[in-house]
């Protein structure tokens, strides 16, 4: 790995760093993610105007278990 297969996990686990080999992951920040869900569910209870959605971007964090595709002969 990863000459012939590609691993990628999600949530950014402090453990993940340290496995063999380390593994590439996508981090999400789930407090953003929570309060904007929070928001919106607010508006809708109490009969608000929605807020615009300010939503957190994942991020890829790369790490040994991820390599490019092999090139054909």
């Amino acid at each position: 790995m990863p000459s012939d297969v590609s691993i990628v996990g999600f949530d950014d686990s402090p453990s993940a760093a340290f496995w063999n080999p380390p593994l590439t992951t996508v981090r999400m920040d789930f407090v953003a993610l929570g309060r904007a869900c929070y928001a919106a569910a607010r508006a809708q209870i109490w009969d608000e105007e929605m807020p615009v959605p300010d939503l957190p971007s994942p991020r890829l964090i790369v790490r040994q278990s991820t390599g490019p595709l092999p090139t054909s002969t």
